[in-house]
Formats: structure tokens, C-alpha cells, sequence
């Protein structure tokens, strides 16, 4: 991992100071700044379009319970009809 790292290093200053960015400058703060963002954006969205794959076939109980679906509330509107009464419509 460290050796990815400073390899992501070493290629941000290249590209950086070709765009004639001096180290310790604020460009080229800025500069790394954003080459490290660029590439946290592309992990993410490589990751992002990758399918999730559950394998629910195995042949042992997983410790904990299975995941039951959650009912649709119950949504009621209630209106005055007038004379003091009140009719309550729901589904």
C-alpha cells in the first residue's frame, strides 16, 4: 500500500510541475489536490459500476436473520365534511 501510494506521489508531481507548477506553491497544492481527486472519482465510479453479487445458495444458516420486507405505511387523508363530522380515507 505505501508503495502504491508514493508511486501516486511521484505521478502527481510529474504531472504537476509539467503544467510548470513549483512545489510549495499554492498551484501546485492546488494541483495535487485535484489530481488526487480525480482519481478517488474514477476508483469510485469504477467501483460504482461493478454488479453486487450475494450468494444466498450456500448450504449452512448465516448467523444472523434473514432480511424480512418492510410493509408500506398506511397513508390516511381526513377531510370535514361540515356539521362536525370528519371522514377519514386511507390506503
Amino acid at each position: 500500500m505505501a508503495a502504491l501510494k508514493a508511486e501516486f506521489a511521484r505521478k502527481d508531481d510529474e504531472v504537476c510541475k509539467g503544467y510548470g507548477a513549483k512545489p510549495g506553491t499554492d498551484i501546485y497544492i492546488q494541483c495535487r489536490m485535484h489530481q488526487a481527486k480525480a482519481r478517488d472519482d474514477a476508483d469510485n465510479a469504477f467501483m460504482a459500476s461493478q454488479p453486487v453479487i450475494v450468494n444466498n445458495s450456500g448450504g449452512s444458516q448465516p448467523s444472523t436473520p434473514g432480511l424480512q420486507p418492510i410493509a408500506q405505511p398506511t397513508r390516511c387523508q381526513s377531510m370535514n365534511v361540515g356539521m362536525g363530522r370528519v371522514h377519514t380515507y386511507c390506503n
